[in-house]
């Protein structure tokens, strides 16, 4: 419930002067409370770290900043930090509660899914402007001048290619199954698996190998492989359906 001046009004008053007198006081107070300037650093939120994101060099805007350390207290150590989006200008603030002090924080830009590709691994990732990889910062700082320059990745000249995954192994209760893809002209390349029954993803397999269980019997598997590298887009293929599993 909202007070005035910290005046509670709670009738009933012995006479409409006094309440008219108290009603007054109260708003006085309160617009002196309103105009007054708040005091510098009430709480910790004033803490913030700010700079500019370039990619090859160019300021880029809708980029996603964020600034996190941790403070040790009562229960261990404990996270503190928030994320933002560049302006069209590159540049970014990220503020949020810092109740003390440390000089493990870190500065990083989150590709996301839509840049994922297109920066170098290398050059997203935490802020180092000195040896140790961080920096500092207290309740109440106000950093400038943190600017993250990120690098394109060069695309290969060649695409790459991915064949037709294949399954070995017995399709039988207790066995293992084996899938296997070959791809070329994709250095760095990334593979992971997606195994399916029936045509139904399967809980939990996502690797090259599964073990045939139980609720496999009479099914037919397929295994879906994707393909990431980086600065092209991903590639999906399935491989052909097994014959139905025995018990």
């Amino acid at each position: 419930m909202q007070t005035f001046g910290g005046i509670s009004l709670q009738p009933p008053f012995k006479s409409r002067r006094a309440l008219s007198v108290l009603v007054g006081a109260a708003i006085a107070v309160t617009t002196a409370l309103l105009a007054a300037p708040a005091p510098a650093h009430a709480d910790a939120t004033s803490t913030s770290v700010a700079g500019r994101v370039t990619l090859d060099g160019t300021p880029t805007g809708g980029l996603t900043v964020c600034a996190s350390g941790a403070i040790y207290g009562d229960q261990g150590y404990q996270n503190y930090g928030d994320c933002t989006t560049t302006a069209p200008d590159g540049t970014y603030s990220v503020s949020f509660d810092f109740p003390g002090s440390s000089n493990m924080v870190t500065v990083w830009v989150d590709p996301g899914d839509q840049y994922r590709d297109v920066f170098t691994q290398t050059s997203y990732g935490e802020y180092r402007p000195g040896v140790a990889g961080y920096i500092d910062l207290t309740q109440g700082n106000h950093l400038a001048g943190i600017d993250i320059a990120l690098t394109k990745i060069d695309k290969p000249s060649q695409p790459f290619s991915v064949g037709t995954p294949t399954i070995s192994g017995t399709p039988r209760i207790g066995k293992k199954l084996h899938a296997a893809v070959q791809v070329t002209g994709a250095d760095g390349s990334k593979v992971s698996y997606r195994w399916y029954r029936n045509g139904k993803k399967i809980v939990g397999a996502t690797k090259a190998t599964y073990r045939l269980a139980k609720r496999d019997s009479r099914k037919k598997l397929t295994v879906a492989v994707t393909v990431r590298v980086p600065g092209q887009d991903p590639v999906r293929v399935v491989s052909a359906a097994t014959s139905k599993i025995a018990r």
